[in-house]
């Protein structure tokens, strides 16, 4: 049992971390009034190749400096943008992702996650609140102006328990002198951190992938349309941008692979078309850099997404065996063990996926994704409200809100989110299916339909929408339905292989439907 600290809330699944209501982070409840609190704060065990985990238990109160955390942990917040141009909101965080990721080559220090950290972008919370929040000691904090080809940044390393300055420094540089500037003051935090470098993770640290600022300027506009836009077609389109500038740039590489992955999955690029240009993609990744879990993660769910099983797994536990910590690897193995029937590995991976990034939407989205399609609606929304709880505009919650919603007999609720979710895009086909699929659930079978004659405009070759399958199978044309099922299963739309989410009940009970399961071959299902 755990209990909420601010509302008093008590909870009986052991796997949330925060409270649904507040966000507070939960305390181990007691099972009376009268007996103690503790917090539990777990981190995913970091040396070794056993995959432990880590959990340390400390006594509870509201005081920040009651928690005890490592001296040698750091969190690195999104930096500010201060220059009159509003889009320079992508540089900004950019220069804030590569100090993190630079701290993060230091074996001794423990830095938190980026997405987590970044959850407190436009947050008027207090360093001392964040970092308690964090388990960190330090929070590194900046902001930069850039006017032309001028910049000036300034950052500051602060005591998490008190807010009071360690280090602070202000730079006035030419964006030439961009990677010059990022070594600088990631030696400096670094030297204030009073951290001993050894040679090799010095060289590490100021390994420059490229130094073309163009092509980095483009990359990190990649970055930026991934991870804070969710626009995988845009942030492709960037690293081409990068690639075409710098073919040299390996990250670049990555990223323009794991979009041919993302887009697969969405349903914007078949899969067959997909598949030549991500593996072209890892290959001159790993050409340049050698072998990485970040490649690893994208070649093993595209395998997911070929039904190479086996290649699936391999890739995973390489990855793994590289970093054991990679949240968004994490999940998604979770998540293709939930596809797989393996349950009780499904629930592995999430748990260390939330562990490894607990303020971010993404590991609680994944997660109630996983229970959904496992058929466990109630366990997934509590999950899905978590991620809400944390970003409230994340699309993949939104979408398994509401595929949750269609379970739980409460399509309206999950219809009024995506429409909401509509006025702001530009009525993308994946989040039009899902909707169809609500409104459809609910018995509006007229606006269902006018949905299903929206996505029947789209061009012949387009990629198969599954949930177009669902729509018309609630249309009553059940046949037109398993045909384009087949088609899905021929084209590896990786949507065809969820089939325990909730879209799909209309189709459940035809014969054709287990026909349509059995053609996957996929194994050890247990759904």
């Amino acid at each position: 049992m755990k209990r909420c600290p601010e509302c008093r809330r008590d909870y009986y699944d052991d796997t949330l971390l925060y409270c649904l209501d507040d966000g507070n982070a939960l305390l181990e409840g007691p099972a009376s009034p009268d007996e103690p609190t503790t917090m539990v704060l777990s981190r995913a065990h970091s040396g070794g190749d056993d995959g432990e985990t880590d959990t340390r238990r400390f006594s509870s109160g509201n005081a920040p400096d009651d928690h005890v955390v490592a001296s040698n942990s750091i969190a690195v917040l999104p930096f500010k943008n201060i220059s009159a141009d509003v889009e320079n909101e992508y540089f900004c965080e950019g220069l804030a992702e590569e100090l993190l990721n630079a701290l993060a080559k230091i074996d001794e220090l423990k830095v938190a996650a980026r997405t987590s950290a970044f959850s407190f972008k436009n947050e008027k919370t207090d360093i001392s609140e964040i970092g308690r929040k964090l388990g960190v000691a330090h929070v590194v904090e900046g902001s930069v102006r850039k006017a032309g080809e001028r910049l000036r940044v300034a950052v500051q390393l602060l005591n998490a328990s008190d807010g009071y300055h360690i280090w602070s420094e202000t730079y006035d540089r030419e964006m030439r002198d961009l990677f010059d500037l990022q070594d600088e003051i990631t030696l400096s935090v670094i030297g204030a951190l009073k951290l001993k470098l050894l040679g090799g993770e010095k060289r590490s640290i100021l390994k420059r992938e490229t130094e073309n600022t163009e092509a980095y300027k483009a990359y990190l506009m990649g970055r930026f349309l991934r991870y804070a836009k969710n626009d995988h077609a845009g942030a492709a389109v960037a690293y081409e941008e990068a690639v075409r500038l710098d073919p040299s740039h390996a990250p670049s590489w990555l990223g323009l692979g794991e979009s041919y992955m993302l887009r697969t999955h969405y349903a914007l690029v078949r899969a067959d078309q997909a598949g030549t240009r991500l593996k072209e993609s890892l290959t001159r990744a790993r050409s340049i850099q050698g072998e990485t879990a970040e490649a690893l993660y994208i070649e093993g769910f595209f395998a997911f997404i070929e039904r190479d099983w086996r290649t699936c797994d391999e890739a995973y536990a390489k990855s793994f065996a590289i970093d054991p910590n990679n949240s968004r690897a994490l999940g998604t193995y979770g998540v293709i063990n939930s596809v797989l029937g393996r349950v009780e590995d499904a629930m592995t991976y999430f748990a260390r996926s939330r562990e490894s990034d607990p303020l971010a939407a993404y590991p609680y989205a994944m997660t109630g994704g996983g229970l959904a399609n496992l058929q466990r609606p109630e366990d997934a929304m509590r999950f899905i409200e978590q991620a809400f709880a944390f970003e409230k505009d994340n699309s993949l919650a939104l979408w398994m809100f509401c595929e949750t919603c269609i379970a739980l007999k409460r399509s309206d609720d999950g219809i009024a989110m995506v429409e909401a979710a509509m006025d702001v895009s530009r009525r993308p086909p994946f989040l039009l299916g899902i909707l169809g699929c609500a409104l459809a659930a609910a018995g509006r079978m007229q606006e269902a339909k006018q949905i299903l004659a929206e996505l029947r405009t789209r061009p012949a070759d387009a990629p198969v929408l599954v949930h177009e399958a669902c729509l018309l199978g609630a249309a009553g044309d059940k046949d037109a339905a398993f045909a384009l099922l087949a088609r899905a299963v021929d084209e590896y739309a990786p949507l065809a292989y969820y089939v325990g989410l909730p879209c799909f009940d209309i189709l459940r009970d035809d014969p054709r439907f287990a026909a349509h399961v059995a053609s996957l071959a996929i194994p050890r299902r247990n759904i």
